[in-house]
């Protein structure tokens, strides 16, 4: 669906309707053109001379800024809904740059900066309070600003559904259609919890179209089913909303030299000599006739590739595999090797299945995890979910087993420089994965503490980043910036409190020093007074 609505590009659309001209946000953003500098670098927010396109887009906010009163004047609107356009316009112009999340921070920094000038947002609208939100999806901030802006142009762009000419009145129903059906997919995303960045834009889409709205378009444009759209309820089917991640996730392109990298820089790192602990074949007696009864291999065969994972799944479990001599101490340790094995065969056995079978395989795998836990207590069990996509099956891998080969990678790299080209591939696409996944997986703190939410896959360290590792091979087409450190500012919880709280004046009795000299006399008159009375007391009974 998404794809039809990508065809009607709303910007252009625009552009090409003078009955929409008029239009007030159309003169604000129309008006936003002439502020966009392409040439000047010299900003202040300006600090990677190598990222121009956001060095344009800082500066430009910069030339916003300083005209802010006269371009609000322009639109005939107060400053809240002035800070909502320009809100708005702010996510499609990342959306058009589509930087890397560390770089998409970079801006959001640069543009608190500007908006706090102008009182952007104010507390007094709420849709454009809350609609200000840091998000490092471009595709949700993309559909954010189109929907947002096809509720904001409906009540001119309506006057095109009377338009006489059949085809052209036609067109403009398919085109508005499209827009509902993006609403469609956004409700979904939303109902199944992928996203919580588009309530706003729904709720404001819905305030839009009410009953006699909705009732006059579907007039205007019958047998498009847009109405139906509009109003349909959420059903959803097992597995819930994995079929739809994909479309909200930051995708990051699968390595293309896969193969060659694993066999000639992946394969002898420790994490492979775990893994092939897993795969061996010996002790498989006893698990093959229960293998055997749960799968019942196809066209009569002893044994398939399910029933061989199986077996070796069972045994894996049963005698603890993953607890190794080395790492008996750290058990859930090795569970994480363990955890990313089992991905990484589901996936090869998943190639040759439909899914009905593959969910016939899940849930006994389950069953034989479940079964063992419960009833072998002893030893610390290994327990994870089969839930994720495939994609992400292989992305946790990958980033799994480079923090733990991490110093083994450095090591390599130094013994066998002739290599550089593929590592610095390797290295480009884990670092990727990092920015991609440290939003999601780290929490720090001012002190330096950090709170890790995916310890199966993921080390929040700083030490791990593998930016430093592409500085020091000098990879080629690497941005080198400053701004991979800033960015760990932003995952601070508690930055802003401490810094508040270091420089709150001093209003109490013992901040000034007079205070502090006068207290001691004090204290000591206080004290003397005590005893005297103690001392009349005791005279007393006496």
């Amino acid at each position: 669906m998404e794809e039809n609505v990508e065809n009607f590009i709303l910007d252009k659309f625009v552009e090409k309707k003078d009955i929409l001209e008029s239009s007030d946000l159309h003169k604000f953003y129309n008006n936003l053109k002439k502020y966009w500098d392409n040439k000047d670098t010299t900003s202040a927010n300006c600090t990677d001379k190598k990222d121009l396109k956001i060095c344009y887009l800082g500066k430009t906010l910069e030339n916003i800024v300083s005209d802010w009163n006269s371009i609000c004047s322009l639109s005939d609107k107060n400053n809240d809904k002035c800070c909502c356009y320009l809100t708005y316009w702010l996510y499609g112009e990342i959306a058009k740059i589509s930087p890397s999340y560390f770089r998409i921070n970079d801006i959001y920094n640069m543009a608190d900066k500007f908006f706090k000038k102008i009182n952007c947002p104010s507390s007094t609208n709420e849709i454009c309070t809350k609609n200000y939100v840091k998000i490092f999806n471009t595709k949700v901030l993309e559909n954010k600003k189109v929907l947002y802006d096809f509720a904001e142009y409906y009540d001119d762009l309506q006057n095109l559904l009377s338009e006489e000419n059949s085809d052209k009145k036609d067109k403009n129903c398919e085109y508005i259609k499209n827009f509902f059906q993006l609403y469609r997919i956004m409700q979904l995303h939303q109902h199944l919890k992928l996203t919580e960045n588009y309530c706003l834009e729904i709720k404001h889409f819905k305030d839009k179209f009410k009953d006699d709205v909705l009732s006059q378009l579907e007039e205007a444009c019958p047998g498009k089913g847009i109405k139906s759209l509009f109003n349909a309820d959420i059903v959803t089917e097992h597995p819930s909303g994995e079929q739809f991640k994909n479309t909200i996730e930051k995708v990051v392109k699968p390595l293309t030299n896969k193969a060659e990298i694993e066999k000639s820089i992946l394969k002898d790192l420790p994490s492979n000599t775990i893994y092939e602990e897993f795969n061996k074949t010996g002790d498989l007696d006893d698990y093959k006739e229960g293998c055997k009864k749960t799968f019942k291999p196809e066209n009569g065969k002893d044994k398939d590739d399910i029933t061989d994972f199986c077996e070796k799944f069972t045994r894996n479990m049963k005698k603890k595999v993953y607890i190794t001599e080395n790492d008996g101490k750290n058990q859930q340790n090795g569970c994480s090797y363990f955890t990313h094995w089992t991905y990484q065969n589901i996936l090869k056995i998943f190639t040759t299945l439909d899914n009905t079978k593959k969910y016939t395989v899940i849930e006994e795998l389950n069953k034989i995890m479940h079964k063992i836990n419960t009833s072998d207590l002893e030893g610390r069990p290994c327990s994870f979910y089969f839930d994720g996509t495939p994609s992400q099956w292989e992305e946790e891998k990958y980033l799994h087993d480079y923090f733990k080969n991490h110093e083994s990678i450095k090591a390599k790299y130094n013994s066998n420089v002739s290599e550089k080209k593929m590592f610095c591939e390797y290295l480009s696409y884990i670092y990727k994965l990092y920015e991609k996944y440290i939003w999601k997986c780290c929490t720090y703190f001012y002190r330096g503490n950090s709170w890790n939410l995916c310890p199966k896959h993921f080390e929040c360290d700083r030490k791990y980043n593998p930016f430093k590792l592409l500085s020091t091979l000098k990879c080629e087409n690497e941005i080198i910036s400053e701004s991979e450190e800033n960015a760990y500012d932003t995952l601070m919880i508690d930055r802003e409190v401490v810094l508040k709280s270091q420089i709150i004046p001093c209003n109490s009795l013992i901040c000034d020093p007079f205070y502090k000299f006068a207290m001691v006399p004090l204290a000591f008159l206080g004290l003397s007074s005590v005893f005297f009375l103690f001392y009349k007391v005791n005279i007393s009974i006496v």
